[in-house]
């Protein structure tokens, strides 16, 4: 079995990259044999996943990229309640 990793990149604005990286570390407990490690640099926030298989990888990514894109809508709309 080969093992398999992807990173994923995403900007925002600086507040809304600290709210979306808090939101994925909920997300990065997995199954054995994948790791997910979230983490933020100013507005850029850095995802890291690796696991035995491409397999077993690509799951875990539509996950969070669905996790990431739910906390994206989410701030989208408390921000137009606010207006």
């Amino acid at each position: 079995m080969s093992r398999a990793e992807a990173v994923i990149r995403s900007e925002y604005p600086e507040e809304v990259a600290r709210v979306i990286a808090e939101a994925l570390q909920v997300d990065n407990a997995c199954a054995k044999g994948t790791r997910i490690v979230t983490k933020r640099r100013g507005g850029l926030v850095v995802t890291r996943v690796r696991s035995m298989s491409i397999e077993k990888l690509l799951p875990v990514i539509d996950d969070l990229l669905s996790c990431q894109s739910l906390s994206e809508r989410t701030l989208n709309l408390v921000k137009e309640q606010r207006r």
